[in-house]
């Protein structure tokens, strides 16, 4: 006798399968009501995909709609909301770097653009590496989540493969102070010499180190301490003194 559970899986398996072999073919509500199985493993997403696409007009609507706007269709929580506002996210920073990649060659240019990245920061610390190709274009934007200066260490791993997987020719280190002063500390000049001797392995040259405060944004590179950073973190020094 065949089971609900059995007829569901079923039903996935077939749809994974166009998911796969046959995406061209897929109708809207069916993209969306794939996307569900992540979050929903165990219900029929169907029904749910219909209402989404019913109360905003188009999957793309979907994916622009807020976490709270989602939340008022019936069947979403948290977790759907959450994945939907995920890959609405991964969408858009695709599209904005394809369609007009951002130009960082200047520290001016580098500021403005932390001013904008941390506009509405409700004060949690955070941490960020901007990967640029050859011409000062952002490739990716990495976010290491509650990270900090003092922290750094655990994201070692982390940092080395975004680095890894997207060769980039530059780096710049962004983080934010919540104490509202972006005047490095100690511990900030340790970190940016971490992190250069991590992007020297890679290939990858570390342009500037950008601490963000709500009174001011202190850059290394502007004033003059980037180089002198490095210089106490050459790598072929280290490796060298091995």
């Amino acid at each position: 006798m065949e089971t609900k559970d059995n007829v569901h899986e079923g039903h996935r398996a077939r749809m994974m399968d166009k998911v796969i072999n046959y995406p061209d073919s897929l109708y809207e509500h069916e993209k969306l009501e794939a996307l569900l199985f992540f979050a929903l493993p165990r219900i029929n997403t169907n029904p749910l995909a219909h209402r989404l696409i019913k109360t905003f007009g188009s999957l793309d609507r979907v994916l622009c709609a807020s976490v709270g706007e989602l939340k008022t269709v019936e069947g979403v929580g948290d977790r759907v909301a959450g994945l939907i506002k995920l890959v609405g996210e991964i969408i858009k920073g695709k599209e904005e770097n394809k369609n007009s990649p951002l130009d960082l060659s200047t520290p001016d240019k580098c500021v403005r653009y932390v001013l904008q990245l941390f506009d509405g920061n409700d004060g949690k610390e955070q941490f960020y590496l901007l990967l640029l190709d050859n011409n000062s274009k952002l490739v990716n934007k990495v976010a290491f989540s509650d990270s900090n200066a003092d922290k750094v260490k655990a994201d070692i791993p982390e940092i080395s493969n975004a680095l890894h997987i997207h060769r980039p020719r530059f780096a710049i280190m962004v983080h934010n102070h919540p104490s509202g002063i972006a005047f490095p500390s100690e511990a900030d000049d340790f970190a940016t010499m971490k992190i250069n001797l991590i992007c020297a392995i890679s290939g990858t040259d570390l342009r500037d180190h950008i601490i963000y405060g709500k009174e001011n944004v202190y850059s290394y590179r502007l004033e003059q301490r980037i180089e002198g950073i490095k210089e106490r973190a050459d790598v072929n020094k280290v490796l060298n003194s091995i």
